[in-house]
């Protein structure tokens, strides 16, 4: 029952979403920051102050806030982006080429 109330507080949920974030940051060699995480019982996730970096550590993408189903992870988890249903509330896009590069910075980051 204590764990159950441990992971219903927002200061929680966000902390192990900044471990989860941390271990993707290392292990995709990318820089990404989520201010905020708020999870459901229904198994519903909203990630709050989402940052993208590229690799020149500029804003590739900012997102307000994003809702989906927690059950879209698995697809993640798996290298498949097919998700059911996601919700994105002010979303800003940089989509740049550097000098001297061949591919923009999008391109770059799903490499």
């Amino acid at each position: 029952m204590l764990l159950i109330v441990l992971f219903s507080l927002p200061v929680v949920q966000t902390s192990i979403a900044k471990i989860i974030t941390n271990r993707i940051n290392k292990k995709y060699e990318t820089n990404i920051v989520v201010e905020k995480v708020d999870l459901s019982y229904l198994g519903n996730i909203k990630l709050k102050q989402v940052k993208i970096n590229d690799h020149h550590n500029d804003s590739l993408i900012y997102i307000d806030k994003l809702s989906t189903s927690l059950f879209n992870y698995k697809n993640l988890v798996d290298n498949k982006l097919e998700f059911d249903e996601i919700e994105l509330d002010g979303v800003h896009f940089y989509l740049t080429t550097y000098k001297d590069e061949k591919n923009d910075n999008l391109s770059i980051f799903v490499e």
